[in-house]
Order: C-alpha cells, then structure tokens, then sequence
C-alpha cells in the first residue's frame, strides 16, 4: 500500500515536471516567433529610418522643380531688361550694372526662400517618419509583452505545484487506505 501510494505521487510529480518543461518550450516558442520581423517589416522599418534621417526620397527633384521656374522667369525678366536698357543706350553703363544686381538679387532671394520653405517641409516629414518608427516599435513592443504575458499564463496553468500533486494522490485512495498508509505501525518503528 505504501509502495503503491508512493509510486503514485512519484508518477504525478514526473508527469508535472514533463508538463512544466512543455509548457516552458511551447512559451519560448511563442516569444520567439513573436519577435520574429519578416523581410518586408524589415524593409519597412529601415526606408522609415532612412527616412527619418535624411528626409524625402526625391528632395533634389523637387527642389529643382521649385526653382526652376524661378530661375525661367529671371532668365525672362533679365533678357527683358537687357532690350529695354540697349533701346535706351545704356548698355555699359551703372544703371545696366544696377539693374541686373537687382534682379539678380531678387532671383536669389526668392531661389532662398523656396529653398527654406522645402527644407522646413523636409524636416517636418523626418520628424512624421521618425513618428511612424516609434509607432511601429512601440506597436511590436506591445504585441511582444502581450504573448510573453499570454505565454507566462499559460505556463503558469500547466505547471503543477507539487503540494497539489500530493494531494491528488491522495484523492485516489479511500479512507480506510490512507489510515492504514499513515499508521505509525505501518511504516515500521524507530528504535
């Protein structure tokens, strides 16, 4: 009777223990193929921080989009006044020379602002990828925490505390059985 009773917990306590390390595999699973990044996350991931550090893909297209009708329209205004000043027959004179400066430096001008005015647009589209990239880590750090959680649980039900072990076991013998079991005559005297 005390063979077979301890036969049973020993069975149980191995049977748990195999239920444990199960458990603990298929939690190790789960945390692995949750943080597991496919090749297209991947390549997500880097274009947004590429991004996010240099800015739009196309910056220097469309920078020359913007100024080129800029510098058109200078190219226009200086052949412009170039017929107006050889008309009046002032060609080499001061006022030649002033009046390109001025439209030279108008040219300039506008050229710099439309140039801050694609920079500023730059940095607010790296400061939006840089958002997009926090999003995205913060959006797997979570669903990473909520399977490592799911897992813990998990791993938590399917092991078995050794006193419950115990006490199933003891849930399989009668009364009468576990008397006898825990009788001091049974388990032989101390002398």
């Amino acid at each position: 009777m005390v063979g077979a009773f301890f036969a049973n917990l020993g069975l149980n306590l191995i049977s748990s223990e195999f239920q444990k390390q199960k458990a603990s595999r298929a939690r190790n699973l789960a945390i692995k193929n949750a943080k597991y990044q496919s090749p297209e996350e991947l390549a997500y991931l880097e274009k947004a921080q590429r991004r996010s550090m240099y800015g739009m893909d196309n910056l220097s297209q469309i920078k020359s989009q913007a100024i080129q009708p800029i510098v058109a329209m200078s190219d226009r205004a200086r052949t412009q006044q170039s017929g107006n000043i050889i008309r009046q027959g002032l060609e080499n004179s001061i006022i030649a020379t002033e009046v390109k400066s001025r439209l030279d430096a108008k040219t300039q001008g506008q050229i710099a602002e439309t140039a801050r005015k694609i920079a500023l647009m730059n940095e607010e589209y790296k400061m939006g990828q840089e958002k997009v990239v926090d999003d995205y880590n913060l959006r797997r750090a979570d669903r990473i925490r909520s399977i490592t959680g799911q897992a813990d649980a998990n791993l938590a039900m399917k092991t078995i505390n050794p006193m419950e072990s115990f006490f199933a076991t003891l849930q399989k013998f009668n009364m009468e059985d576990l008397k006898q079991l825990f009788n001091q005559d049974s388990w032989g005297r101390v002398g």
